[in-house]
């Protein structure tokens, strides 16, 4: 599986979980819709609700992600440029912005309602996504339960495989 947009780890209702930046989802949805337009009137008519589904991260003025992926989960709480810039981010002089990490279950559904074959494979993409951290994750119980009791069978090949890539 390719990765077509990147995710990261954020903090939304005191859980930590895989987000992705909405500015590169629509990005790769090809709204056609300016961005702040595009996010405010899907948050709005879909009942979106911020620290449940997203998280809001104001950006000092200036303040900008690069193109090869600067990465907004944990910034919330950076207060200056030099701690924005360590995180990938450039000065570019202009108005402060707001960047939304959002959960993959509101990426899923803002892909679905775009209505388009790039929504659609963002959509899968998402899906594939989840599936692979659940298999990742029972794996990994696995091998605890495992290690507490010898009795149980060591984990399958395919598992075993999937812990490899996640290192």
């Amino acid at each position: 599986m390719n990765q077509i947009i990147k995710l990261s780890n954020s903090e939304i209702g005191n859980e930590t979980v895989q987000t992705i930046n909405a500015r590169e989802l629509h990005s790769f949805l090809e709204s056609g819709v300016r961005f702040n337009d595009w996010i405010k009137k899907r948050i709005t008519d879909y009942g979106f609700i911020e620290g449940r589904d997203y998280v809001r991260v104001q950006l000092s003025a200036g303040m900008k992600m690069t193109e090869n992926g600067g990465d907004i989960g944990g910034i919330a709480n950076s207060q200056n440029n030099v701690a924005l810039e360590s995180m990938g981010y450039e000065s570019h002089g202009q108005q402060g912005r707001i960047e939304y990490a959002i959960s993959l279950d509101m990426a899923k559904e803002l892909s679905m309602v775009e209505r388009n074959e790039k929504g659609k494979q963002a959509r899968m993409y998402f899906i594939e996504c989840e599936k692979k951290a659940r298999q990742l994750t029972q794996s990994m119980s696995a091998v605890t339960t495992r290690k507490r009791n010898p009795a149980i069978p060591s984990i399958t090949t395919k598992a075993k495989m999937y812990l490899m890539m996640a290192k």
